[in-house]
């Protein structure tokens, strides 16, 4: 199905429960597509302030407002002949929505103070955990734009309906750690049955663990898995405080982008949609150092 999908050029809806992979789908749309070769843009919708969508989005010319000393470029132009994977797009304006309907429409778009149109050829995927049909309902939500966003669609499923792929799963997270360990059947096994309410994220979370844990015997055992299972269902974040929870898990989030790119923070801060010094800042508020996960 994704295979089919690639070989196109329209827009795709990706939608699934939170943690079910749905960037891994957009990254393996992209890149056996035939604008692989470029870059794909992710923007993350939820992080970025209402105010500051258009700027971001489109671009805006010199002296367009109270401190637009130069023209900027929009994430969209930057994109061009390349793909766009716009995350968490139920959280976007009314406004913005309006004007992207406009890039699908037409390819077309102009920046913040500038009369003159531009054209961009860009492809357009998104991914959502919200229900965007019962925000249609609601108004918070352009039925024309969902339609449009809707060339096709991809469902990702809750781990726990198809366990079967958890050894793959595990063995490919282990790989994206270096992790060479053993891994018994037994313990396997465990993996399998265990329900997964965090879904592939928990699951990459959890190996991570493992594969530190099983350094010294280099053997992932069911001793070792229930053990960290057991502590990962004692801190989940339904049982913290919020703030608490929401620290824990930026803390985690941030670790693993920084982890997959090696502690660069420029390119951490393009896969992950925000700008290098919101980032910085960030960092700094979690504690966390991007030289701890360089490559020495």
């Amino acid at each position: 199905h994704i295979r089919q999908i690639a070989s196109g050029d329209f827009p795709v809806l990706i939608q699934g429960e939170s943690g079910t992979g749905k960037e891994v789908v957009a990254h393996a749309i992209h890149s056996i597509s035939q604008r692989g070769a470029q870059r794909m843009i992710t923007i993350n919708c939820g992080a970025i302030p209402h105010h500051l969508e258009e700027s971001e989005f489109f671009g805006h010319a010199r002296g367009a407002f109270t401190g637009a000393q130069t023209s900027k470029l929009g994430i969209l132009e930057s994109a061009d002949k390349s793909t766009v994977f716009l995350d968490e797009i139920g959280e976007l304006s009314l406004a913005v929505q309006a004007k992207l309907l406009r890039v699908l429409d037409t390819g077309e778009f102009s920046r913040i103070g500038d009369i003159q149109p531009r054209k961009v050829d860009i492809r357009i995927l998104s991914a959502t955990n919200r229900d965007l049909e019962a925000m249609v309902d609601q108004g918070t939500f352009r039925k024309d734009l969902f339609f449009r966003l809707r060339g096709a669609t991809v469902d990702t499923l809750a781990l726990n309906r198809h366990q079967e792929d958890v050894p793959h799963l595990v063995h490919h997270f282990m790989k994206q750690h270096g992790c060479d360990n053993q891994v018994t059947p037994d313990a396997m096994s465990m993996l399998m049955q265990y329900q997964w309410p965090g879904n592939a994220r928990e699951l990459k979370h959890v190996v991570h663990q493992l594969c530190f844990a099983a350094k010294t015997t280099g053997q992932i055992t069911t001793a070792l898995v229930a053990s960290t299972i057991d502590t990962q269902d004692k801190t989940r974040p339904s049982s913290l405080p919020f703030n608490q929870a929401r620290a824990e898990f930026e803390r985690s989030y941030f670790s693993d982008a920084l982890r997959r790119n090696g502690g660069n923070l420029s390119r951490a801060a393009q896969e992950i949609g925000l700008h290098r010094p919101n980032l910085i800042r960030k960092l700094k508020e979690l504690g966390i150092s991007a030289d701890d996960f360089r490559t020495k």
